[in-house]
């Protein structure tokens, strides 16, 4: 079987024709192309069902899954690496950009909500934008390069693993070559129409990563370059103006909901000014870190409420996250201009690190998850390898250029432009995250680009072969060279297996395995026995286990070596309590609020060590703080109800709003410990009657009337029917409260 490695020196009606219409060998290799990458799919998925990740994703991941199941079943409720706190996603400003919690969402109901069955979806997604890549790839220069293409977007193990993960770069991806189709048809034919589509998806792209945006004014200028080339000036404004207010129709539902819900202008999300200053600041390092200046850690989206919470007690008033966000962004900028020296090394470490060899953590330690998955090692084709064949094959295309310079393909209407306009996207793209993080993640939009470029740099050494032209030895040679230069690193980021374990080790207390959690833990201590949350997460397993001296020895570890981190203090607090030692214990819980003054559950825990010592007038500040971050919150309000209804100080009882409390928290769940709070609650407030029917509700619940609970519950009831309220005889003697959180 014969064919034209690019079509170069034929007639043009019939390459074009040819383009069109694809031969029998072209679709026997696409076909083969496609198999490979559903069976690679295949046993990649076989891989993550074994994970416990799958249903439990960390960080960014965890959050877009809890953002796209509240948007799909309106279940709100927090997961346990929310630790209490409510990010707000309905009551204020975007946080993140909104749009792959949307089609994600979508994506849930489909699958009604399984996990392996969103990463099926994501994974057929990604065969489409194979799909389209051969399409573009043969149209801009010819079948062959569409082929190899197509075979190395299969066969890069990057875009498969970040399609078995949440967060939304199959959809950046998927996005970009979308524009690409468009923006070939509209360098073809100039016009608003295609002017308005490209607008459409560049508006889309932006709703999954804002950074896009900062293509849209290179689009302009590469609008006018294409025009002028046509001299079709004339069509340059009603372009221009189409692809804007297309672009700002698509944006201008989530602006306007942003205001309606803060009044915060914010075109798509207000993290801005937050993320600009959390790769900004005094312990900035270039790639993502927990660590954000003076202001405590930056671990995840869940932490937000705090960093505002800490803004407004500083500044003495209250804030919204976008007005929040913007003090961040200045301080930032501020520290930036007033360390020039510091921000160019940042800035360089950056464009290293996007560039070079390494997997850059940010959700996951990717370079760890690629060593430890069978399949993925297997894989050849990576960031590196894809970024030295497209430096390769740009030197060919300029060939090609001066080569074909009459007859060539590249002099083909549109062909030039597009492959200038995906230049400046990937350039755009660079720059678009030089102020911020580097990570692995980041760079994955530009990838499919990259392969394009080593798929013309294979295509040449083919057709160097065929002709047997001396040439391929050179074009060969610099192939390999330029991929072993590009798996030099020149910066490394690399963390270390340490991380990766403790992540495994908390996916598995998700997954209610102790023992596997455990294992994980130490082996992350044995990576690097300085890291502080592997000393948190071994506390946590032992406190269950319920050795507690050796949960208080790790947690008191973790809070050495993390100062900020509120949740190894938190944590160590809850071993005091259970030990009795309950001013230690609010010790513990007020360190850990003050770098978490958001986490209802430590404020809870305050009121109970201050009821345990007996500081009765200080357990209502504590409680109503806890309610006034979680309404919901039903131990709180029951232990307030009962403080309430039976405290002996006269000026601390309340008994309406006791019974308040306690009708609320019966009706959302009644038990024998809540009916006997609501029954304490009707008895302060004089109405007896129903004291007597709640206390006998309560007893009816526990059954068994000998244990000592049912026991004072009788006491108890025998002084309702007497008209009589409950007191605590003295204080610490609560009956129904345990420490939470």
């Amino acid at each position: 079987m014969k064919f034209s490695w690019t079509g170069s020196g034929h007639d043009r009606a019939t390459r074009a024709d040819r383009f069109l219409r694809p031969s029998r060998w072209e679709l026997m290799a696409i076909l083969l192309v496609l198999v490979i990458g559903v069976i690679l799919r295949g046993l990649y998925l076989g891989e993550l069902r074994e994970m416990p990740e799958l249903n439990h994703p960390p960080v960014d991941e965890g959050f877009n899954l809890y953002w796209a199941r509240g948007l799909a079943t309106a279940d709100w409720a927090l997961p346990p690496d929310a630790w209490g706190r409510d990010p707000g996603i309905r009551t204020t400003a975007y946080s993140r950009p909104p749009g792959y919690a949307f089609v994600l969402a979508g994506i849930f109901r489909l699958v009604g909500g399984e996990a392996l069955g969103l990463r099926v979806v994501q994974m057929g997604l990604g065969l489409v934008s194979v799909v389209l890549a051969w399409l573009i790839g043969r149209r801009l220069l010819g079948p062959v390069v569409g082929v190899v293409w197509a075979a190395l977007m299969v066969l890069n193990w990057p875009l498969l693993y970040f399609q078995g993960g949440l967060n939304g770069a199959w959809l950046l991806v998927l996005l970009s070559l979308v524009l690409t189709v468009l923006l070939f048809r509209l360098a073809k034919q100039p016009n608003w129409p295609w002017a308005a589509s490209a607008g459409a998806v560049l508006g889309l792209l932006a709703l999954v990563r804002p950074n896009a945006l900062l293509f849209a004014p290179v689009l302009v200028v590469w609008g006018w370059w294409v025009v002028r080339r046509r001299r079709l000036t004339n069509r340059f404004w009603p372009m221009a103006v189409a692809a804007a207010v297309v672009g700002a129709v698509v944006l201008t539902p989530t602006a306007l909901r942003n205001w309606r819900v803060e009044g915060t202008f914010a075109l798509v999300s207000a993290n801005g000014g937050l993320t600009l200053y959390h790769a900004n600041n005094e312990d900035a390092a270039g790639f993502s870190t927990s660590c954000a200046g003076g202001l405590g850690v930056m671990s995840s989206p869940w932490v937000i409420p705090d960093f505002i919470a800490r803004m407004e007690m500083e500044l003495g008033r209250d804030l919204t996250f976008g007005e929040t966000s913007k003090i961040f962004g200045g301080r930032a900028l501020a520290w930036m201009i007033d360390n020039p020296g510091r921000e160019m090394v940042l800035i360089g470490r950056r464009a290293a690190l996007f560039w070079g060899p390494d997997e850059v953590a940010h959700n996951h330690v990717v370079g760890a998850d690629r060593a430890q998955s069978p399949l993925l090692r297997m894989i050849p084709v990576g960031f590196p390898t894809a970024l030295g064949g497209a430096l390769v094959g740009l030197a060919v295309l300029v060939v090609w250029w001066r080569r074909d310079a009459h007859s060539g393909f590249l002099r083909d209407k549109g062909t030039l432009e597009t492959l200038v306009a995906l230049g400046l996207f990937v350039m755009t793209w660079f720059v678009s995250f030089l102020p911020f993080s580097a990570a692995s993640l980041y760079r994955v939009p530009v990838l499919p680009f990259l392969l394009l470029g080593s798929a013309v740099a294979l295509v040449e050494v083919g057709r160097s072969i065929q002709r047997r032209r001396r040439a391929f030895w050179g074009w060969l040679g610099a192939l390999v060279v330029a991929v072993g230069l590009t798996h030099i690193p020149i910066v490394s980021a690399e963390v270390g297996m340490a991380r990766w374990y403790y992540d495994r080790g908390l996916a598995w207390i998700y997954e209610a395995q102790p023992e596997r959690a455990a294992e994980s833990f130490r082996r992350a201590l044995a990576e690097n026995p300085s890291h502080a949350p592997a000393h948190n997460g071994v506390g946590k397993v032992l406190l269950e286990s319920g050795d507690l001296a050796g949960a208080l020895r790790h947690f008191s570890q973790a809070a050495a070596l993390k100062p900020k981190d509120p949740v190894a203090r938190s944590n160590s607090g809850l071993v005091l309590a259970r030990m009795g030692r309950w001013f230690e214990a609010e010790e513990a819980f007020m360190a850990a609020l003050k770098w978490a003054p958001t986490n209802a559950d430590s404020w809870a825990n305050v009121g109970i060590c201050r009821e345990r010592m007996g500081n009765r007038s200080d357990v209502v500040v504590a409680y109503e703080s806890a309610l006034a971050l979680d309404g919901g919150h039903r131990s709180v309000a029951n232990n307030l109800a009962w403080l309430l209804a039976t405290a002996p100080e006269q000026e601390l009882r309340d008994g309406e709003y006791a019974v308040v409390l306690a009708e609320r928290v019966v009706a959302s769940g009644a038990s024998a410990s809540t009916l006997d709070t609501l029954a304490a609650a009707y008895a302060e407030a004089g109405r007896y009657s129903e004291a007597v029917v709640a206390a006998e509700r309560a007893l009816a619940e526990l059954g068994d009337r000998r244990n000592p609970f049912a026991l004072e519950v009788e006491t108890r009831l025998r002084s309702y029917r007497q008209g009589r309220p409950y007191r605590q005889p003295s204080p610490g003697t609560t009956a129904h409260k345990n420490p939470g959180g």
